[in-house]
């Protein structure tokens, strides 16, 4: 059961439709999963403004000052110890193990919000249920004739209105020109999955694959731009199959992920040392991209 309580009329926020409805289906799926099979699931969504001082934004993390439209997704579920929470936006990590309610719908979520200039906040106790929060900044009504593209996504004024209906593609984002192709090569799926979902909120076509003779099958049948590389896999390290696939795919361009152990590779690439955010990746990327 979804209760959806707006308070707000003819406000906006800037963003991408699409990309927004995807974070919040995220965290909604989170609170619907966090319910015992056995019992009913209730979700409230709670919209409305919120004015934040300067003083008030020294207690939330990478919030500022201003206005904005405060999002906040409640649930009555199973819940989430404290060492949980404090990993539960960090990319790359998984709750769902340790506490069999929760997958990398947050870190997704997180990563979009973050996009739009925006923060979260998280609350939970075990047992209790989980509260999630979203702040993003207000718009004014006659910013709308100066919203511009962000990466591949159009952006536009979205009413929050629109946020409270139950429906897909609320209007479907034009892309400029084609994303550029980009395979990720890891035997991890939390890993493969978070990747390819902060990929996706930067605007690049990503695609995965566990094995390391499936990825030189793919680069030879596929253009991609950019291949990004686990370090440690079965039966062949990652600097090794760079090195293979610098020779079997002529041009493409590599990016070797690793732990924060690693001295020595053999492989020139560009490294992005795990755990990293998508700020992070971004920059890595562009910078390769850009060679």
């Amino acid at each position: 059961q979804l209760d959806i309580r707006n308070r707000l009329k003819d406000l906006f926020i800037k963003g991408d439709p699409n990309l927004l409805f995807q974070a919040l289906s995220n965290i909604v799926m989170n609170s619907v999963e966090a319910y015992d099979e056995k019992e009913p699931a209730v979700v409230l969504i709670e919209i409305d403004k919120e004015i934040i001082s300067r003083e008030a934004a020294r207690l939330y993390e990478e919030a500022r000052e201003g206005e904005f439209v405060r999002i906040r997704v409640s649930d009555k579920g199973c819940g989430m110890p404290g060492s949980v929470v404090e990993k539960a936006f960090h990319p790359l990590y998984t709750t769902k193990e340790e506490r069999g309610c929760s997958g990398l719908g947050l870190t997704a979520a997180y990563a979009i919000v973050r996009a739009h200039n925006g923060f979260m906040t998280l609350e939970s106790r075990p047992e209790k249920g989980t509260t999630v929060t979203i702040y993003l900044p207000l718009a004014k009504q006659e910013e709308e004739s100066k919203v511009v593209p962000l990466s591949a996504a159009r952006k536009r004024n979205l009413s929050t209105n629109e946020l409270s209906q139950e429906k897909e593609g609320v209007s479907k984002s034009t892309k400029s020109k084609e994303p550029t192709k980009i395979l990720i090569v890891d035997d991890d799926a939390s890993v493969r999955d978070a990747v390819q979902k902060m990929f996706k909120v930067l605007g690049y076509d990503a695609e995965t694959c566990s094995d390391p003779d499936q990825a030189l099958t793919l680069c030879r049948e596929k253009e991609f731009k950019l291949v990004v590389v686990d370090m440690l896999m079965p039966r062949i390290r990652g600097d090794k199959l760079i090195n293979q696939l610098k020779t079997s795919s002529k041009g493409v361009k590599t990016v070797l992920m690793t732990g924060a152990g690693l001295k020595k590779s053999s492989t020139e690439s560009a490294v992005l040392t795990k755990p990293f955010d998508i700020n992070t990746l971004k920059s890595v990327v562009e910078e390769v991209l850009r060679e």
